[in-house]
């Protein structure tokens, strides 16, 4: 017996046992494994792992979804410029931001990509992220649409 949890078990306790003893399992993967298990097959939002992520409260999935629809333009702004004036360091910020915004929405594809964008920015490399930003700008397109049809419907 490696840990104990009371009935009636609490999700954030159980969370919390669980990132004690798989802490490895708990954690979006690397940029890299990220990339790796992305595809562009991928459907732009798996709303059942980003419901998993809120415990199955689907206000805050609501409420997430919303932040999320607010917050997202103004950073891919930011991120296109950083991407066009050569900077590196915001663009590994920004990217990094994003990435962890969209591993939680469950948009696998979308955060693969900015993870990308994250890793070029580590390495201060430039060249090629005018690519995947475009990627990434045509993924959060259609992901945008995804969840402005789910809060007029």
């Amino acid at each position: 017996m490696d840990d104990y949890l009371s009935k009636p078990v609490k999700p954030e306790e159980l969370t919390g046992v669980l990132g004690r003893l798989f802490p490895q399992h708990l954690r979006p993967p690397s940029g890299a494994a990220m990339a790796a298990v992305a595809s562009p097959h991928d459907p732009p939002l798996d709303l059942t792992g980003a419901l998993r992520y809120t415990g199955g409260d689907r206000e805050v999935l609501d409420e997430l979804l919303a932040v999320f629809l607010e917050d997202c333009p103004p950073r891919m702004t930011a991120l296109g410029d950083a991407v066009a004036g050569h900077d590196a360091g915001t663009m590994m910020t920004v990217a990094h931001t994003l990435k962890g915004a969209l591993w939680t929405l469950g948009a696998a594809s979308a955060a693969g990509l900015a993870a990308q964008l994250e890793e070029l920015g580590r390495k201060e490399r430039i060249d090629g992220a005018d690519a995947v930003f475009e990627q990434l700008r045509r993924e959060l397109g259609a992901l945008m649409s995804v969840l402005e049809a789910r809060k007029s419907g």
